[in-house]
């Protein structure tokens, strides 16, 4: 088995050489960005903190909020040991009305821990879903307010897998609706705290 092992900050995040099959998050580690991604099947064992970059708000040429980033995200599988701290990152705020333009929606929260093929999750501390970001204000008359983003899940697995839990799995807040000068919009589902496909 070959090992890799991280110390210190990533703010950028940190993606998994397919030439390690077990990742190591020291306790002293904080990993920022788009969080933990690995490709081949990989085991992580997380001792640290692992806090995901927020999604981009929206623009006059993008109004919804971008989705907030994963905590680890292992296409290939394998399995996420945690006896630290996941949270995903939170959706970005929807775009309010400006003229010429609509309110946007608020990004979805990401999941904290996601596994596009069969994965098991042992969880001995916190993993958290990214909250929803806010939607857009509608500060004119003429078309409504943007709704919520959803939360993201606490463990999402795509292709099915198991989890062991002894502490904390939450999914994320949806995000508050905008506010609207015709009727506010609605807010965002909450997350699940395991999800399948």
């Amino acid at each position: 088995m070959t090992t890799k092992r991280l110390r210190g900050t990533y703010t950028g995040g940190y993606t998994i050489s397919a030439a390690y099959s077990l990742l190591k998050i020291d306790d002293t580690a904080v990993i920022k960005g788009v969080g933990i991604v690995g490709g081949a099947p990989v085991k992580v064992e997380n001792h640290g903190v692992i806090l995901s970059g927020k999604g981009g708000d929206g623009s006059a040429s993008h109004v919804q909020g971008r989705d907030g980033n994963t905590g680890i995200n292992l296409a290939g599988g394998n399995r996420v040991v945690n006896f630290g701290t996941v949270i995903a990152g939170q959706g970005g705020g929807g775009y309010s009305y400006r003229p010429g333009a609509y309110a946007g929606a608020g990004g979805a929260g990401g999941a904290a821990v996601v596994f596009s093929t069969s994965g098991s999750v042992t969880n001995r501390n916190v993993i958290l879903g990214g909250d929803g970001g806010a939607g857009g204000a509608r500060l004119a008359s003429g078309g409504p307010a943007g709704v919520g983003g959803a939360g993201g899940a606490g463990i999402l697995l795509i292709a099915g897998g198991d989890v062991i839990d002894s502490a904390q799995v939450t999914g994320g807040a949806g995000g508050i609706g905008g506010y609207g000068l015709q009727g506010g919009a609605a807010g965002g589902a909450g997350g699940a705290a395991i999800a399948f496909g």
